[in-house]
Parts: structure tokens; C-alpha cells; sequence
């Protein structure tokens, strides 16, 4: 069985789901520039958040991640990578109204579909 990989909702073509841009914006803007974003909010981020989110530096916002592909990874891998995302959604939810915590989200949602496989957390 082929699971669906993209967004449940239809875009019309030339488009991305964003959570920081209108959706023709979204999609000028390619991946290496996101992880940069991700990587700014992460330097800007302060105190306790900080250091928590740091842990996941290497995990979620490193190059590696731009390789990230749900259709190629094992069960295991998925499991370990959905912990850890949920894990930055949970340290992020109080701190959605700053803008460093917009551009993690965004990466989230451009890199990992968080809005697809985790919307349960961002309700």
C-alpha cells in the first residue's frame, strides 16, 4: 500500500504550503534557503528554549535534513524521527507567537510535514 506523501490539500500547481509566506512566495523559496532560516531562528532563540531545541540541532535542522524523505525511511527510522519531532513541537507550543520559533515551524512543515503527520499536535 502507497502512502501519501504530500499535502492533503490540493495547491494548484507552482505553489507550497507555508506557514510564514503566501504560498507562490513559498515556492521561491528552495530548501538550502529554508534550512538557513531554520538555523537564524535558531540563534535567536533564548534561555531555557534554547538549549532544549539545540539538542535537536543535529537531528532535525542540519544538512542531513534536507535529505529527509518519509517514502525511504523504515518504520524504526520514522518512529525515531516522529519522537523527535514531536519532542520540538511540545518545547516550541508556548513560544508560537515568537518569530525565531515561526521559522523552525516552517522548516518542520516544508522538511517533514509536520501539518500532514502531526497535526495533532498543532491544533
Amino acid at each position: 500500500m502507497k502512502l501519501a506523501q504530500r499535502d492533503e490539500v490540493a495547491l494548484p500547481t507552482r505553489t507550497r504550503l507555508s506557514f510564514m509566506f503566501d504560498i507562490k512566495q513559498a515556492a521561491n523559496i528552495d530548501d538550502q534557503t529554508m534550512l538557513y532560516m531554520a538555523q537564524n531562528g535558531l540563534a535567536q532563540l533564548e534561555g531555557d528554549l534554547k538549549e532544549r531545541i539545540e539538542v535537536l540541532k543535529e537531528d532535525l535542522f542540519s544538512e542531513k535534513s534536507l535529505d529527509f524523505y518519509r517514502g525511504r525511511q523504515t518504520k524504526e527510522e520514522l518512529e525515531e524521527v516522529t519522537d523527535k519531532l514531536t519532542l520540538a513541537i511540545k518545547l516550541m507550543a508556548p513560544h508560537l507567537m515568537e518569530p525565531p520559533v515561526h521559522k523552525l515551524l516552517e522548516f518542520l512543515i516544508r522538511i517533514y510535514e509536520v501539518h500532514i503527520h502531526l497535526k495533532h499536535l498543532l491544533l
